[in-house]
């Protein structure tokens, strides 16, 4: 069941899909856009410069906003994708008349 992600997912598991998509992360902040049903995660990465800070915005379908210069895991977008529809946060679940 379709679950709306900004609402229902817990600052836990905004950490751990960091950590699917950017392998070393350290989550600073999270702010949630309730309008938009995306979260804005604030973030450092362990062997970077401690002093950069980065940014990503997390959407129930896809990330948006990731820095190129960030090392991202090989299948990040694959894996992410995979666990919000796992939870019920994609919006593949909305309205989906086979549920």
């Amino acid at each position: 069941m379709f679950k709306e992600m900004v609402e229902a997912m817990s600052d836990e598991e905004v950490k751990r899909c960091m950590v699917i998509i950017v392998d070393g992360s350290i989550v600073l902040d999270i702010a949630r856009n309730m309008q938009q049903n995306s979260i804005m995660v604030t973030f450092r990465v362990v062997g970077y410069d401690p002093t950069r800070i980065f940014t990503v915005e997390l959407l129930p379908y896809e990330v948006h906003g990731l820095d190129r210069d960030v090392l991202l895991r090989p299948d990040d977008e694959y894996l992410y994708q995979q666990y919000m529809v796992a939870k019920g946060y994609s919006e593949l679940w909305k309205g989906n008349m086979f549920l």
